[in-house]
C-alpha cells in the first residue's frame, strides 16, 4: 500500500517523485491505526487522520516531534491534491469497481483523458499498476497465468515507482506466472527518463535486457545509433 501511495505520488512531485524515509514510516503508523480501527484504508482517510489530534500524539520510531510533523506536512499537501486538489473524485475515496481475478481479460482504459493532461493520465496509470500488481499476486492462491501488456509504456517508464514495480514483477515472473509485455513508440522512450548513470537510468535498461522477445517495427534513420547502443548484438 505504501508502494503504491509512492506511485500516486510520483506524476504530482516530480521535484521529488519518492517518499523519504521520514514520510515512510509515517505512512505504516497510518495505515496501522486504519487497520486498528477495521476502516478501509483511503487517501480520505490518511489525509483525515493527519489532520487529527491523533498525528501530534503518535510516536513514530526514530522520529522527533519536529521530524514527524515535517512528514506529516509533506503526506498532508500531496495527499490534498487527491482529496481536495486537481485530482478529486478519482482516487481518494473506497473503490466501486470489483475487479474478478478470473476474468480471461482484463482492460485499464486511460484513454478518457484529454490530451495535455499528462499528470492526471500519470496517475491514472500509477492507479491502475497497484490494481494489476494485486491481480498478480492472486497466482499463489489461484495457479492462473496471466499476461501484463502495457500498451502505454512511457507512461511506466516515466515514473520511478512504477519502473521499480515493473523491475520487480520481471525478475519475478516464474514465480508470479506472469508474462510481461511493454510497447513504446521509440527506443529512445528508454533515455527520455532518467539520466546516464543514475540507478534509474540502470533500471530502465534492465527492462530491455531482462526482455527475452524483442519485436522492433521498421525504425527511422535518427534512431539507428540508439538502436546499435541499447541492442548491440542487432544484426
Amino acid at each position: 500500500r505504501i508502494d503504491a501511495l509512492e506511485s500516486l505520488t510520483a506524476p504530482v512531485r516530480p521535484e521529488k517523485p519518492s517518499l523519504d524515509q521520514r514520510e515512510r514510516a509515517l505512512a505504516r503508523m497510518i495505515l496501522q491505526e486504519l487497520a486498528g480501527r477495521r476502516a478501509v484504508p483511503t487517501l480520505t482517510g490518511m489525509l483525515r487522520l493527519l489532520e487529527s489530534d491523533w498525528a501530534h500524539e503518535v510516536r513514530v520510531a526514530g522520529l522527533d516531534a519536529p521530524e514527524r510533523d515535517d512528514a506529516a506536512r509533506g503526506l498532508v499537501l500531496i495527499l490534498d491534491e487527491f482529496v481536495s486538489g486537481p485530482h478529486r473524485g478519482a482516487f481518494e475515496s473506497e473503490s466501486t469497481v470489483r475487479i474478478d481475478p478470473s476474468s480471461p481479460m482484463i482492460v485499464f482504459d486511460t484513454g478518457a483523458i484529454q490530451q495535455g493532461m499528462e499528470t492526471r493520465k500519470a496517475v491514472w496509470t500509477a492507479a491502475m499498476n497497484s490494481a494489476i500488481e494485486r491481480l498478480v499476486a492472486h497466482h499463489h492462491t489461484d495457479g492462473l497465468f496471466r499476461i501484463v501488456i502495457a500498451e502505454e509504456g512511457h507512461q511506466v517508464l516515466r515514473n520511478p515507482a512504477l519502473v521499480r514495480s515493473w523491475d520487480q514483477r520481471m525478475r519475478l515472473c516464474g514465480d508470479l506466472g506472469v508474462c510481461n509485455c511493454m510497447l513504446v513508440h521509440e527506443l529512445q522512450d528508454l533515455e527520455k527518463y532518467a539520466d546516464q548513470g543514475t540507478s534509474q537510468r540502470k533500471l530502465i535498461e534492465s527492462i530491455l535486457t531482462m526482455t527475452s522477445v524483442k519485436i522492433l517495427y521498421r525504425q527511422p534513420a535518427e534512431a539507428l545509433n540508439v538502436m546499435g547502443r541499447l541492442l548491440d548484438d542487432l544484426t
